[in-house]
């Protein structure tokens, strides 16, 4: 599915009070304004129709939402009423779909017309976040205290369930405990539901044992290639060494024994051994260098064995880095804002002690437990690790208040930390802070919705808490 992205939303009777319209870029979208004016809100409803739940509007006080995307795609939501019940009309590109009441949704084939229209669902970040971050997949236990809420927590974890299932066959990434982060996320939606509002969209957003577990997984999957392209290597480079050495094979030596003896030497350096102890690699070019000594071997089969030899450490050294370039991406994103520290995540004590990360003091010591970290440390941890792991980086990634808890350097330059980490994605961050923006004046706009006369019967439908909207 290609990148979407929003280019316009227009809201018409917001909360009873305000009429909206936004113009967002391609790219990162700063938005500034008052308390109260609906920022959240608007952040709710981008997130909630971006996951096409569109029952979730319900809870709103409107009278129409338009958003239309850089492709050309526009979607229209409306609400009624059918005697007691509340309607929802959806568009899609001017056709009407199946009209919602009460926990009806659209049919498959009109949830695909939607997607195709706005694509995939967004990965939003609410202001909230710091109370979500004790909430682990494996710590936190869930016990709905009435059957409403025991319904609203079954249908989160339902539609979650059915998330992964499809992910699974797409081929998208198989996680083995993805069962308890589907129970989670259902745990944390509803619960967020019942103290911010049912206009809340689905919480995705994880604990630091998430993030430690995935990281893991992370480390383990790519270190298991590695060992695959070593074995070819190594299986290579013991036919391919006989080969040189018998004159079989054409490997023509350009360059000196000393010369080729000093590309071998620096293709070790880019090496990263992952292992404790000796690496076979070391060994190997010891005994390469024996070659040159030999009495029984001429210069020409010597530079014809570390030709190749050379050849071979460079595509392994290649292939590491790839596998292994995205886990250093992060690491390097993420040490930007450390100090007196640094996250670890590619070295042996991480996989043999099960992590996913530690964590390196100046002095050298080494803490396991990413709750360590400051507050500000972990804002900066998990929205880095959000914008460039979850969502398979396709939805757009909204943010409230990516400030919160940091220093006014780090608040600078977290945004563009998250640009570079979210793969091409549109980035929405609603924000309070004048330095979030200071860097990003093309980014900028004030969120000035207009005010109409309020609408008391239309206000009183509206269940967005203002706990939920501006106000934490």
């Amino acid at each position: 599915m290609t990148i979407s992205s929003i280019s316009q939303l227009r809201v018409q009777g917001l909360h009873g009070q305000f009429n909206v319209l936004l113009n967002l870029n391609t790219a990162l979208n700063v938005i500034y304004g008052k308390n109260g004016r609906g920022k959240t809100t608007i952040l709710h409803i981008l997130a909630n129709a971006l996951e096409l739940d569109f029952k979730r509007f319900q809870h709103l006080a409107f009278k129409s939402i338009d958003i239309e995307t850089h492709q050309g795609g526009a979607i229209r939501i409306t609400k009624g009423t059918h005697g007691p019940h509340q309607v929802i009309q959806v568009e899609v590109d001017g056709r009407e779909t199946t009209p919602i009441v009460g926990d009806q949704t659209l049919s498959e084939a009109e949830e695909q017309g939607v997607r195709d229209v706005l694509g995939d669902r967004s990965l939003y970040l609410p202001a909230f976040r710091s109370i979500l971050e004790g909430m682990g997949s494996d710590s936190f236990n869930y016990s709905p205290r009435d059957p409403d809420q025991q319904r609203a927590y079954e249908g989160v974890l339902k539609s979650e369930s059915a998330l992964t299932r499809s992910r699974n066959v797409a081929g998208l990434g198989f996680n083995p405990r993805r069962n308890e982060q589907d129970a989670a996320t259902a745990a944390k939606t509803t619960l967020c539901r019942q103290w911010f509002g049912n206009f809340i969209p689905v919480v995705r957003y994880p604990s630091l044992t998430d993030v430690q577990r995935r990281l893991f997984i992370e480390l383990r999957d790519a270190q298991v290639q590695m060992t695959a392209v070593e074995q070819s290597v190594l299986s290579e480079s013991f036919i391919r060494v006989f080969e040189a050495i018998a004159g079989t094979q054409p490997y023509a030596a350009t360059r000196s024994t000393t010369e080729l003896l000093q590309d071998v030497a620096e293709a070790l350096k880019t090496i990263k051994s992952r292992r404790e102890g000796d690496d076979v690699y070391t060994q190997i070019f010891n005994a390469v260098t024996q070659i040159e000594r030999g009495p029984d071997l001429n210069e020409q089969t010597t530079n014809r064995v570390l030709t190749l030899y050379a050849d071979l450490l460079s595509r392994r050294s290649t292939q590491e880095e790839e596998l292994f370039r995205k886990i250093g991406d992060f690491e390097r994103s993420v040490n930007k804002f450390l100090d007196g520290k640094e996250i670890k995540i590619n070295n042996s004590s991480v996989a043999h002690r099960g992590l996913g990360a530690v964590i390196q003091t100046s002095s050298g010591r080494q803490i396991s437990a990413l709750s360590s970290l400051s507050s500000g440390e972990r804002q900066v941890l998990t929205m880095i690790f959000c914008a460039s792991r979850m969502a398979e980086n396709r939805g757009i990634f909204l943010v409230d208040e990516p400030e919160l808890s940091l220093h006014v350097d780090w608040q600078r330059d977290i945004l563009s930390e998250v640009m570079r980490q979210a793969g091409g994605r549109q980035v929405i961050a609603c924000t309070h802070s004048p330095e979030v923006g200071a860097d990003h004046e093309d980014s900028i706009q004030f969120f000035h919705p207009s005010a109409i006369a309020r609408d008391i019967s239309e206000a009183e439908q509206d269940d967005e808490d203002v706990i939920g909207d501006d106000q934490l």
